[in-house]
């Protein structure tokens, strides 16, 4: 059978994100400690019909990501007295 190419091929909907990435970058100047999430809720609010998987991807793109904490245990090492030499059999 023939068939015209555009009766089966998918046409992309897909917008150009820049205006989107433009927003996302003037809500993550105004408040800095926003991550991702915080940043999808803002939009939706303002009315962006917008995944949060692709306010992820472009948040990453851009070099935004929080720095994680480093955690507390790793502080506590740091702290330790220095571990004495064994001096006999089944000494620790």
């Amino acid at each position: 059978m023939r068939f015209d190419r555009s009766t089966y091929q998918c046409k992309s909907r897909r917008r150009d994100p820049a205006s989107l990435k433009s927003r996302i970058k003037e809500i993550c100047g105004t408040r800095v400690p926003y991550g991702y999430r915080r940043v999808h809720y803002v939009l939706r609010r303002e009315g962006w019909e917008v995944n949060p998987k692709r306010v992820y991807r472009i948040y990453k793109e851009m070099g935004l990501q929080l720095q994680n904490e480093s955690p507390k245990r790793r502080v506590k090492t740091k702290l330790r007295e220095d571990r004495l030499d064994a001096v006999c059999a089944n000494d620790v």
